[in-house]
């Protein structure tokens, strides 16, 4: 098993290497919210995301030994480590590298020239079958898929955008809250630096901002920026910088006029929701005052034509997905335990 975290996303690793260590190990990988992309998503051996939860209990219960590439704790829920399996990490710094265990074994250095190293010093090897991983991969993707037949649950939103932009060259930037829990584990990151997300601090408002940084630092690519209704409160005028930029941002709202991932948090402790709903914001038709095109949909077929449209337009564009976000209690449970 190979888990890869941030310090793999730097610019000194080579995402060839990664992809040549993993393929010689047979190995299967998981990767933290910030290494999406350094292994590309697509690939067969790919397993999913690791938080420190439970949805990745399934992968990591079966591997035989789990080689750490550039991942630190902070990335991770706070609790203790709980597999009891040969563990080696390749850092940069040994801080808080006790987190995976007394017996792991650390190697200190630059990330992109232990990973070269080791993946030239191995020979091709069986290792997982890919069917096995694949098989793995599936569980935790059907696993995520919670919600009321006829609604619009955050997975099915995350699942359609990723289905229907396909193999485009995307940059997406993800927002803090519940509809984070789907959007890192159905967007598939093709390439290093393609998937930005502010967890850890949890930055609420961060993704409009961060899509058009990455939109002028590469207008070439299609850049998404993935947000709820409470984040995109913070910074939605920024659409008229995108706009007096020349900046082309897709954005697409997770509208349920709720804070959901903190309300969730409160109802369990016997709170009420009342303090953390609000009036459902009608964020396409205040986008269409900042300079974007609006839209509002409410299925999936109005989803997937949102976004072929938005592909295709040279002006940046605001889809307000209408989502109830019943089932996000649930996703969290799945997710975390």
């Amino acid at each position: 098993m190979v888990v890869l975290g941030l310090e793999a996303n730097a610019p000194d690793v080579d995402a060839a290497e990664v992809r040549r260590l993993v393929e010689l190990a047979g190995a299967a990988v998981l990767t933290t919210y910030k290494a999406k992309g350094t292994f590309d998503e697509r690939h067969d051996r790919w397993a999913g995301i690791l938080t420190g939860g439970a949805l990745e209990r399934g992968v990591l219960d079966t591997a035989d030994a789990i080689l750490l590439v550039g991942v630190d704790p902070v990335e991770l829920l706070g609790r203790p480590w709980p597999f009891d399996v040969p563990t080696a990490q390749i850092r940069r710094s040994p801080a808080n590298t006790g987190y995976f265990g007394d017996g792991a074994e650390l190697v200190l250095g630059g990330v992109g020239a232990a990973v070269a190293a080791l993946a030239g010093a191995l020979d091709r090897r069986s290792g997982w079958p890919v069917e096995a991983v694949a098989g793995l991969r599936r569980e935790a993707l059907a696993a995520m898929r919670v919600g009321e037949e006829g609604t619009l649950p955050g997975w099915r939103i995350a699942e359609t955008v990723a289905d229907t932009l396909g193999d485009a060259d995307v940059t997406y930037a993800v927002d803090a809250g519940a509809h984070m829990l789907p959007a890192t584990m159905f967007l598939r990151a093709h390439a290093p630096r393609r998937f930005l997300i502010s967890n850890g601090l949890a930055t609420m408002g961060y993704a409009l901002p961060a899509a058009i940084g990455a939109a002028l630092s590469h207008p070439e690519r299609l850049t998404v920026a993935v947000s709820g209704d409470g984040g995109m409160a913070y910074h939605l005028a920024e659409l008229e910088t995108a706009a007096r930029a020349g900046a082309r941002v897709v954005v697409v709202v997770f509208n349920d006029a709720s804070l959901s991932l903190i309300r969730i948090k409160q109802e369990a402790k016997g709170y009420v929701r009342s303090p953390l709903d609000f009036t459902r914001t009608g964020f396409a038709a205040a986008a269409e005052s900042f300079g974007a095109v609006g839209a509002r949909v409410d299925d999936a077929g109005g989803l997937v034509a949102a976004l072929r449209a938005a592909a295709q337009r040279s002006q940046s564009t605001l889809i307000d997905v209408q989502t109830t976000g019943a089932e996000a209690a649930e996703t969290l449970r799945v997710v975390r335990g």
